[in-house]
C-alpha cells in the first residue's frame, strides 16, 4: 500500500528587512498584484484614512500535507490603497522572531478609497508543531493580524509512502533477522585479506534491517537524497537505532565483538564487515546514495542496524528521518 503525505522542503528565510523575501516550499514567488481580485463597492469605514485587514485561515490544526489556505480583505479608508504589499509570516513555537515568508503568499493591493478587496492564498507550512502565522504590511514590517495554526507530523505504517513537496517520494519499510549475511575480510591486513560471504548475527539480539526506496517524481530537475545518517528510530523497549549502526569502515566481527559468524571463520580474531570504502560499496545494496537523484529515477538500499535486544515480529518499530535542510521528521511504525 502506498499512502502519500506531502512534506515541503523549502528552506526558512530570515527575515531582517522582509520586503521582497519569500520561501516556505521552494518554489518561486514574486510580488503580483493578484489575479482576479475582485473588488466590491465603497464600503463604509469604522475608523479614520487608514486601510483595514482582516483574515479568515481555513482551519486552526491541520495533518502534514492538508490543503491549508487563508482569505485576506483589505478594505481601503477614506484614501486610496496604492501598491500597498503583504504576506504571511511565521514562525515557530517559542520563537520571538518571524523566521520567513510563506511561499506564495506575497501580494499587491490597489484599491480605491472605500473599496473592499478579498483574496485566497493557499499555502504550505514549513514546519510541524506550533506556528504564529501573521498577516504583514512589507513596506512598514507591521503585523496587521495574527493567529495560531497546528500542523501535526506525517505519518506512515511500514512500507508506505510519504511525498515531499520537491518531487522526492519516500517509501521506508523494516524487518528484523536473526542473521544477515556480509562480506567480510580476514586473515591478513587490508591489501591481502582474504575475502568470503557468511552469515552474521549479533550476540544476544537481533538485527533490524530497514528498506528504503527514493523516486524523483518530477519531469525535470534533481532532488537531493538523504545519506544514511538521516535516517534513525526506536525499536522495542527504546533502543536507539542510531547509536547501533556498524561503523562504514573496518568493523571487527567475531571474537571479542558483539557479532558471531556462521558457517565461517568464527575463530579468526581479525574478520572485518565494511560497508562502503573509497566511495564503493562494499556490501550489496547498501544505502550509499548519490547526492542528488535525476528526475524520473529510483533509488533503492537498506541500512542495519544491531540491537543486542531480544526482538520479534510484533516488536514495536518506529523509523524516523530527518532530512537535511527540512524542519520535519517523517516518521513510519508498525503500530
Amino acid at each position: 500500500m502506498r499512502r502519500r503525505k506531502l512534506l515541503a522542503t523549502g528552506a526558512t528565510i530570515v527575515l531582517g528587512s522582509v520586503a521582497g523575501c519569500s520561501g516556505g516550499d521552494g518554489e518561486d514567488s514574486t510580488t503580483a498584484e493578484p489575479e482576479g481580485q475582485e473588488t466590491s463597492e465603497p464600503a463604509e469605514q469604522s475608523a479614520g484614512g487608514e486601510a483595514s485587514f482582516s483574515v479568515e485561515p481555513s482551519a486552526t490544526e491541520i495533518d502534514w500535507g492538508d490543503d491549508y489556505s487563508v482569505d485576506v480583505t483589505v478594505q481601503a479608508g477614506d484614501e486610496s490603497v496604492t501598491q500597498l504589499m503583504t504576506a504571511l509570516v511565521y514562525r515557530a513555537e517559542g520563537n520571538s522572531q518571524w523566521a520567513g515568508v510563506l511561499g506564495g503568499s506575497e501580494m499587491v493591493w490597489n484599491l480605491d478609497a472605500g473599496e473592499t478587496a478579498t483574496k485566497t492564498i493557499e499555502t504550505r507550512p514549513p514546519s510541524t508543531g506550533g506556528l504564529t502565522i501573521a498577516l504583514m504590511k512589507m513596506q512598514t514590517e507591521e503585523v496587521a493580524d495574527q493567529w495560531e495554526l497546528s500542523v501535526q507530523a506525517p505519518t506512515a505504517s511500514l512500507d508506505e509512502t510519504i511525498s515531499y513537496y520537491d518531487g522526492l517520494d519516500m517509501t521506508v519499510g523494516a524487518e528484523i533477522h536473526d542473521s544477515l549475511e556480509f562480506e567480510l575480510n580476514y586473515g591478513g591486513n587490508m591489501n591481502d585479506a582474504e575475502t568470503g560471504t557468511f552469515p552474521v548475527s549479533v550476540r544476544d539480539g537481533k538485527w533490524v534491517k530497514i528498506n528504503i526506496v527514493a523516486e524523483n517524481t518530477k519531469q525535470e530537475g534533481k532532488v537531493a537524497l538523504p545519506g544514511k545518517t538521516e535516517f534513525g528510530g526506536i525499536v522495542g523497549q527504546g533502543t536507539q537505532l542510531k547509536q547501533n549502526q556498524p561503523r562504514a569502515l573496518g568493523e571487527g566481527v567475531g571474537q571479542g565483538t558483539i557479532y558471531a559468524i556462521g558457517d565461517g571463520p568464527s575463530d579468526i580474531d581479525d574478520a572485518r564487515m565494511e560497508m562502503h570504502k573509497g566511495g564503493t560499496v562494499q556490501q550489496d545494496g547498501y544505502w550509499y546514495p548519490p547526492s542528488e537523484l535525476v528526475a524520473g529515477a529510483v533509488e533503492e538500499g537498506w541500512i542495519a542496524y544491531a540491537v543486542q535486544e531480544d526482538l520479534s515480529d510484533d516488536s514495536a518499530i518506529e523509523i524516523r528521518l530527518d532530512r537535511q535542510g527540512v524542519d520535519v521528521r517523517a516518521t513510519w511504525t508498525n503500530e
